[in-house]
Formats: structure tokens, sequence, C-alpha cells
């Protein structure tokens, strides 16, 4: 029979592999749910310290706390190292990017429709976007979006870029039968030239999908090397911040994430705790990301996201002092 030294021994023992099952996580679908929660599983086990001290169980307590430390420093290394959006540096143009799933809104087209116009992007990226979707846009939106370089059709890949400012180049390359945009333009007239690449990654439901994955991150990463001036990247991922592959892409291309850690506030200034975002805008360094939001509706928890974007005066002198 087990008594109570044995049994604060084996919940010591839970609480400390359920930390590392969320740094190490096996190639399976329970640990990976489960990893897929670490930032909530943070917080709790933060909670729990907290009160197993207040209950006098200071053992259990410190080792809850020490397996929360641990879990903060391994998702404070994967992502953006700023606490704080970068100041906005006066007189340089901006470049405002909303970034949408067309199957987000739950009342249809309207719901989206609206937040594009109450947040007034420069850009619009959207996902999952469907022929009826694009006639739709172009037939409300249109007149503000007059350029776009699009993939359109009925499955989940299909993508479109819709823009205040015209496109200097617009292509395509695929990884598979998988396309991916890729765009330049200047922010505002004769602002600096940006290379937006858009991707949609499908869910890694199982191992072959991971592979595919990867297959893809690989593809966007090559081609994002091989681009020297300011570059944004974008899409839904459907994979966490804090994810290997995801890690493993940031690393290769260099690029930084728009969010800054666990991001519960929105944009109407609610909160959402058990949100675990998919969805990505990277920046390389020189931009730098002055805002960066969760946009939601009335409807919709949730619709996508909308950053900021200016050129990094940092990366201009370090180009000048080269010269």
């Amino acid at each position: 029979m087990l008594n109570q030294k044995n049994v604060d021994s084996l919940i010591a023992g839970l609480v400390v592999i359920g930390a590392l099952l969320c740094i190490f996580t096996p190639n399976y679908p329970l640990f990976k749910w489960w990893a897929h929660y670490a930032m909530q599983i943070t917080l709790a086990y933060w909670l729990i310290g907290v009160l197993l001290l207040l209950k006098r169980s200071a053992r259990l307590g410190i080792i809850t706390f020490c397996s929360c430390a641990l879990l903060c420093i391994y998702l404070k290394s994967t992502t953006n190292d700023q606490f704080h959006a970068s100041p906005k540096t006066v007189n340089f143009p901006t470049l405002k990017i909303g970034h949408y799933n067309a199957n987000a809104g739950k009342d249809g087209y309207s719901e989206i429709i609206r937040s594009v116009l109450r947040c007034n992007p420069d850009i619009v990226s959207l996902q999952e976007a469907t022929p009826d979707w694009d006639k739709v846009f172009r037939d409300t939106l249109g007149y503000l979006y007059p350029y776009s370089c699009k993939t359109i059709g009925a499955d989940v890949y299909s993508l479109a870029l819709y823009s205040r400012f015209p496109f200097l180049d617009c292509d395509t390359f695929y990884c598979g039968r998988i396309p991916n945009l890729m765009v330049s333009l200047r922010m505002k007239t004769n602002g600096a030239l940006v290379n937006i690449v858009d991707s949609y990654i499908a869910p890694p439901f199982y191992i072959s999908a991971r592979e595919e994955m990867m297959k893809q991150l690989d593809t966007i990463g090559a081609h994002v090397n091989r681009i020297h001036e300011p570059t944004i990247t974008l899409g839904d991922y459907n994979i966490e911040a804090f994810s290997p592959e995801i890690i493993q892409f940031r690393n290769l291309t260099f690029l930084q994430d728009s969010r800054r850690g666990f991001s519960p506030i929105r944009d109407d200034g609610s909160i959402s705790l058990t949100e675990v975002p998919k969805d990505f805008i990277f920046f390389n360094r020189q931009l730098k990301c002055i805002d960066f939001q969760t946009i939601c509706g009335p409807q919709s928890d949730r619709l996508g996201i909308i950053g900021t974007y200016q050129i990094n005066p940092d990366s201009l002198m370090q180009l000048v002092k080269g010269n």
C-alpha cells in the first residue's frame, strides 16, 4: 500500500515527465497532443505550485515550480526575443498585412469582409480561398485592393494575396503538388522593396504528413535564403511555434516571429487562454514588427492575425558600414 511519501514521489515524477515531454516530444499522436498545450501546461504548473505551497507541500511545490521554470526557459528560447514591439520610426513607411483563413468566419463571407474594412491592411492574405471567395472579395473590396496574385482552386491549398500596391513580381513555386506564392512590391510610393512568401501547410496528422511538412518547410526556407531584400513569410503552418519543425525552419532562415510568446489578448480586448496559434508572419532582420494582433469577429473567436512592419534602421546602418 502506498504511503504519502510514495504518493508525493509519484506525483513529482509525473510533473517532471510532463514537462520533459513538452520539450523532448516523441513522434506519437498522444505525446504531440500533450506538447500542443505546452504554454497552458506552464501556466497550470505555476498555479499548482502556488496551491501546493499554500498547503505546505514544499517539496512538491518546489519541484512543480522548477518544472515550470524549465518550460519557461524552453518556450522563451523558441519565441521572438523582443518582449515589446519595436518602436515606430518616424517618416519611415509602414506595411500592414492581414492574414485570414477563408473558413474562419462563422457567418460566411461578410465577417471577414467587415474585418478587412475595420483593420484596413495594405495587404490581405487569404488562405483556403475558393473561386467563390475570390469573386466575393473582388466584388466587394476590389476597389481597395486592385492588385492580386493567387492560386485559386477547390482545395485547402488555394492562396490569394490582395494588395493596395502593384506587385513588381508574382511567382508560384511548388513542393510536390503544393503551391506557394512569392511576390515583391514596394512600401508606399517609391518605398523599400519587400518580398512576401505565402504558404499553406497541411496539418501533420500522421508521420508521412509530418515528413511532407518538413519537405515544404525546407523548400520555403531555400527560396527565402535566396532573397537578399526585406522578406516576410506567412501562412497557416498548422504546427506550434515551439515545435522542433518551426525552430529548425527559423534557424535555417534566420527569420523572426511577429508573435512574441504567448499572446492571449485579441484585437478587441478579449482574452483566450486555450488558443494555440498555428498561423505565422515571420520577417527577416531587415524589417522590424511594430505591431501584431490576433483578429477576431463578433461571430467567430478567431479570424486571423495582423502585423505592421517597417524597414529596420539598424540593418540600413550595417549596410552603410559594410559599403
